[in-house]
């Protein structure tokens, strides 16, 4: 049971939403942590910025005590009574005492000033002053936490107190905040935290319900629909067809297979009824077949005695056969007899052999084609022992033309190796005069560019130098300002000095004064005429340069224009090199192929003297061989072509 209520989507869905809201409360309990800890690293970084500040206060009264503006006593005095005044927060104060442990300063309890505290101890037994003087001598600033009464409270509470120790008086300059008040902004964000964690619970509770419901109802419809299909329900049509998503496509699929399962039952239908009418077509063909057997057993009587009378017929005919087979056979022997005689001779070489015996009808023809083969014969050996006369002649003709012309083709291939030789170091050579040219041109085409960028440089330099010279006018004009001001501070400090004269005792200090400014506005304007000078020098020193680097500039164009020129004669002069490089190249590739075809040439004419020796020698063994031959009517053999 529970296994199957934990198998639900419905109850999936649900456990989801509650790991959810775990993993939610548990983050949201972290993170409140981190902010606890966060807060208190903040409160110790801010006690300790506010201590810091107001040490500062302290040290530049020091300062002023050093200079002589205030004794250490009215600095003091000032300090307790800015430490007095100064709060910050809701109820933060500072407090003050020295090494001693005798308070100083303590705005909420001013009965304690003037008081040693060295034995004052909190509600938990901590010498308060004893440890926060402590850790200020020792790290020169640190916190301690400790019990105090608020003000506007009777009841002590916990405090995170921060002391620096300000070595000069030997005072220790401390303050405080209450953790209460730590806890009461926690307790807010808490508070927040936790209305958004519900918030979010029942907003995620109503969402996964609408979830559930609408993933479930189509779910559960489809269930119950295939339940039906499997009870043999196919007509009824299935739910959720048209919805979209993942439930629309396996209702579509459930629907596809719904008519698949109707057309299997359709199908199903038709089968029988097709099994029903092949039985009967079965049982009709064993039915037709019964009566065939009857009538092929009546045809294999006919066909017997059929038989019966064929054979005796063949019989008669074959007694005729037999006969004719004889008479053919002593025709036959005659006519072989008279073929063996005939090409027996011709065997031997005597081609004037003839049949002139009268053969049977159905053989004369036989005889008069062998007698007329024999003469054709007779024909072509006469033609070949002629033709073999004259191919001994003609091919000995030819083997001292084919000599020759190899000889003279041998001749020529050699020349052409020669020249193609040539043609090769010369090509070599025009390749590194190519090679030279184009190195040559890329160098000059470097150096145009360096020549262009040179120019550039100078025109930069130019307007740097202008620009230089225009600041070096705008200085004078403000040394000469300055010189004014000089001027002037110097007669402010002389009139000075006469009303500080007459005002006597009581204006000396400004007399002093007066005579310093006097003095500094002497060497004020000293320095402007001294800078003024130096300006002046340098303008001269920059006109100077200019005119040296228009004079570069005008030397750079000249350069750059010769430059230029010769990049177009370099250019013109590699590629005319390159020109006759490729129509030497062509050239060479043509001698060579002249030279290969001649060496092809040169083989073939050794191919051609070996093919005539060997035709020389054939028509030799033919002109042997066709005197063994007797033409026409006469028995002697054929003479051999001289």
């Amino acid at each position: 049971m529970i296994r199957a209520r934990l198998s639900k989507l419905s109850t999936r869905f649900y456990a989801i939403v509650a790991l959810a809201t775990l993993l939610t409360a548990v983050l949201s309990e972290t993170l409140l942590s981190l902010a606890v800890e966060n807060a208190y690293r903040m409160r110790h970084n801010h006690l300790g910025d506010v201590v810091a500040a107001t040490v500062s206060l302290l040290a530049d009264l020091e300062e002023q005590v050093v200079s002589g503006e205030l004794t250490r006593a009215d600095a003091q005095a000032e300090a307790k009574r800015i430490l007095n005044t100064i709060r910050f927060g809701d109820s933060g104060y500072f407090f003050t005492f020295d090494h001693d442990l005798n308070i100083l300063v303590l705005p909420v309890k001013q009965e304690w000033v003037g008081t040693n505290k060295a034995g004052y101890e909190d509600a938990n037994g901590l010498k308060l002053y004893q440890e926060l003087r402590d850790v200020a001598v020792r790290d020169g600033a640190g916190a301690v936490s400790y019990q105090f009464i608020k003000p506007g409270s009777s009841v002590a509470e916990e405090k995170i107190g921060f002391a620096q120790n300000f070595e000069p008086w030997g005072w220790i300059v401390g303050t405080g905040s209450y953790v209460s008040d730590i806890r009461a902004e926690l307790a807010t964000l808490r508070n927040i935290s936790n209305a958004v964690l519900g918030g979010s619970l029942l907003v995620l509770l109503v969402l996964s319900t609408v979830l559930v419901r609408s993933v479930a109802k189509p779910l559960n419809g489809l269930v119950e629909r295939m339940m039906s299909m499997r009870e043999g329900n196919y007509d009824a049509p299935v739910p959720s067809i048209g919805a979209r998503g993942e439930i629309g496509d396996m209702a579509r699929t459930i629907d596809v297979f719904r008519q698949a399962l109707q057309e299997r039952e359709q199908l199903q239908a038709e089968q029988a009824a097709k099994d029903a009418d092949i039985a009967r077509e079965r049982e009709e063909a064993h039915r037709k077949e019964r009566e065939m057997e009857a009538r092929e057993a009546a045809s294999a009587e006919e066909r017997r005695q059929e038989e019966e009378r064929q054979r005796a017929e063949r019989e008669a005919q074959r007694a005729s056969v037999a006969a004719e087979q004889e008479q053919h056979r002593q025709e036959q022997e005659l006519v072989v007899t008279a073929l063996a005689d005939s090409l027996k001779a011709i065997s031997a070489g005597n081609l004037s052999t003839r049949i002139d015996a009268q053969f049977p009808e159905a053989y004369e023809t036989l005889r008069q084609d062998f007698n007329q083969a024999v003469e054709k014969i007779a024909g072509l050996v006469g033609s070949i022992v002629e033709g073999s006369a004259t191919i001994t002649v003609e091919s000995q003709n030819l083997n001292t033309a084919a000599a020759e012309l190899s000889r003279r083709t041998e001749s020529q291939a050699a020349s052409l190796e020669e020249t193609a030789a040539a043609i090769t170091e010369l090509s070599s050579s025009l390749d590194s005069s190519v090679h030279g040219a184009t190195d040559a041109a890329k160098t000059v085409t470097r150096a145009r560019e360096r020549s262009v960028a040179g120019r550039d440089v100078v025109q930069r330099t130019i307007v740097a130098m202008s620009e230089i010279a225009d600041s070096s006018d705008k200085i004078s004009k403000i040394t000469s300002v300055i010189d004014d001001i000089a001027f002037q501070t110097n007669l402010l400090a002389l009139n000075a000095g006469v009303e500080a004269a007459r005002a006597g005792d009581a204006g000396r200090g400004f007399a002093v004064v007066a005579s310093e400014v006097r003095a500094l506005a002497q060497r004020s304007s000293e320095a402007a005429r001294e800078i003024a000078h130096l300006i002046a020098t340098s303008g001269q020193q920059v006109e100077s340069g200019v005119s040296l680097v228009n004079d570069s500039g005008s030397s750079l164009e000249e350069i750059e224009a010769l430059v230029s020129n010769l990049d177009e004669l370099v250019g013109a002069i590699a590629d005319a090199t390159t020109q006759q490089a490729t129509g030497l190249s062509e050239i060479s590739t043509a001698v060579n192929r002249l030279d290969q075809v001649t060496q092809q040439n040169a083989a073939m004419f050794e191919e051609t003297s070996a093919a005539v020796m060997a035709l020389q020698t054939q028509a030799q063994v033919l002109d042997q061989n066709s005197g063994s031959f007797t033409l026409g009517g006469d028995p002697r053999p054929v003479q051999r072509a001289s």
